[in-house]
C-alpha cells in the first residue's frame, strides 16, 4: 500500500519544526577540545625569558634595560660606558645606565671607587653585583665600579684618548689660516689615575703668523679614599711668543677632593705648591731674560652629562707667582661636545688665558694681558 504523498510532505515539515525548536531551546556548546577561532582560550602566565648559564671561557650576556639581551663578549667598562662585542651587532657603546642584567662567563678584574679590587665571573641584576672569586662570593654595589676588564689582558682598556682638529683656511683679499690641535690621553683604575692633554693654535695672515701658542699639562693622581687624592706630580709647558714667553715650565704637587663623583657629574679641586720657570722671548735692555718663582696652584675640573649626546666639560687653573714671573696667571677652557657617532664628536670650546702683569718685549712693548680663542672641531675618541 503506497503511503499519500502529501502525508509524506506534512510528516516532514513536522520533523524540521521539531529539530529548529529543539536548536532554539538547547543550543549546541563548543567542545572543550577544539574551541571556536571566535572563543578567547586563557593561558597560563610564563616567566620572562632568561639565557642560559654562560659557559665556562667562553661568551658573557647582558640584559638592556628594554628588557633585550644580548650574547658576546665584555670589552671593559671605563668612565661609565660599557664596551660589548656582540655576536651579530658588532662592537657596542652603551651606557651603563642602560645595562640592567650582566653575566659574564670569564673571569674579569673590577675596580672600585673605595680601592678594593676583585677578580672572578660577575652576575649583576640591578644594583646588586655579585662576583663569583676562587676565594668565594662578593656582593659589591654597581655605582662602586670604577672599571671592569678582562682578567690579565686589561690594561688597553683603561686608557682613554681623544684627538680634536679644528681648521679654517680663507683666500682671496685676505689669505688666512687657523689650525688648532686638542688631544687628551687618560687613565683610571681604582687607585690612580693618570691624564695628558695638549692644545695647539696656529694662525697666519697673509702669510704673517699672528698667533702661535703651544700648552702641554700631565698629572698623576693616587686615591687614598674614595674622595681624597694626592698628586705627587703634575707638570705643564708652555709657549706663546706672542705673549713674549719663548718657555714656561711648571712643576709641583697637591692635594685634592672629589665634590661630586656620580655617572653623570664629575667635579674635582686641587691645590698645591709648585715652581715655575720661564724664558721670556725678548726683553728690554738690562732686564733679565729669565725668572724662576715659587707658586700656588688652585685648579677646578667639572664635566656632566647633559643628555645622551651633550656633554658640557670645563676647566680652570690659577698660578700665583711673583710679579716678574707674570702675578696672577690663569688658564680656563670650557667645551661643549656633541656625539655624532660612537667615536666622533662636535666640539665647541672657549679658551681664556690671562696674564696679570705680562712682561714688557725689546722694543718696550707690552703684551695684551688676555687672549681668547673660539674652537669649533670635529673629535675623534681612540
Amino acid at each position: 500500500m503506497k503511503t499519500p504523498s502529501s502525508f509524506l510532505k506534512v510528516k516532514e515539515l513536522t520533523t524540521a519544526v521539531v529539530a529548529f525548536f529543539l536548536l532554539c531551546t538547547f543550543p549546541l556548546q563548543p567542545s572543550a577540545a577544539a574551541p571556536s577561532d571566535n572563543t578567547p582560550t586563557q593561558q597560563s602566565p610564563t616567566a620572562p625569558w632568561t639565557p642560559p648559564p654562560p659557559a665556562k671561557d667562553e661568551f658573557d650576556w647582558i640584559q638592556l634595560t628594554s628588557d633585550e639581551w644580548l650574547k658576546g663578549e665584555i670589552i671593559s667598562l671605563y668612565d661609565d660606558t660599557l664596551e660589548f662585542d656582540s655576536d651579530k651587532l658588532g662592537v657596542l657603546k652603551l651606557d651603563w645606565e642602560d645595562v640592567k642584567q650582566l653575566r659574564s662567563g670569564r673571569q674579569h678584574d673590577i675596580n672600585l671607587s673605595n680601592q678594593q679590587e676583585f677578580s672572578g665571573k660577575i652576575r649583576m641584576e640591578g644594583e646588586k653585583m655579585v662576583v663569583l672569586t676562587d676565594q668565594g662570593t662578593e656582593e659589591l654595589n654597581r655605582e662602586e665600579t670604577v672599571a671592569i676588564v678582562p682578567h690579565g689582558g686589561g690594561e688597553r682598556s683603561l686608557w682613554k684618548s681623544k684627538i680634536t682638529l679644528g681648521l679654517n683656511v680663507r683666500s682671496g683679499n685676505t689669505d688666512q689660516l687657523d689650525y688648532n690641535l686638542m688631544a687628551s690621553l687618560r687613565r683610571r683604575t681604582a687607585k690612580n689615575r693618570l691624564r695628558l692633554d695638549y692644545i695647539g693654535n696656529l694662525n697666519k695672515t697673509d702669510h704673517i703668523e699672528t698667533s702661535n701658542n703651544q700648552r702641554l699639562t700631565g698629572q698623576y693622581d693616587t686615591f687614598s679614599s674614595d674622595k681624597l687624592f694626592w698628586r705627587p706630580f703634575f707638570g705643564e709647558y708652555y709657549k706663546d711668543p706672542f705673549q713674549n714667553i719663548s718657555d714656561r715650565v711648571t712643576i709641583g704637587t697637591g692635594v685634592g677632593y672629589h665634590i661630586i663623583d656620580t655617572s653623570k657629574t664629575e667635579w674635582d679641586v686641587f691645590a698645591g705648591p709648585a715652581y715655575q720657570y720661564t724664558n721670556f722671548d725678548s726683553v728690554e735692555d738690562g732686564e733679565s731674560s729669565s725668572e724662576g718663582s715659587l707658586a700656588l696652584v688652585l685648579s677646578t675640573d667639572y664635566e656632566t652629562e647633559i643628555n645622551k649626546r651633550l656633554d658640557f666639560i670645563a676647566g680652570y687653573r690659577v698660578q700665583l707667582t711673583n710679579q716678574a714671573s707674570g702675578g696672577y696667571s690663569h688658564h680656563a677652557i670650557t667645551t661643549l661636545e656633541t656625539e655624532l657617532t660612537d667615536n666622533l664628536d662636535f666640539d665647541i670650546s672657549l679658551i681664556w688665558d690671562r696674564i696679570q702683569h705680562p712682561t714688557k718685549t725689546s722694543d718696550g712693548a707690552t703684551p695684551e694681558r688676555d687672549d681668547f680663542k673660539l674652537i669649533f672641531g670635529l673629535g675623534l675618541d681612540i
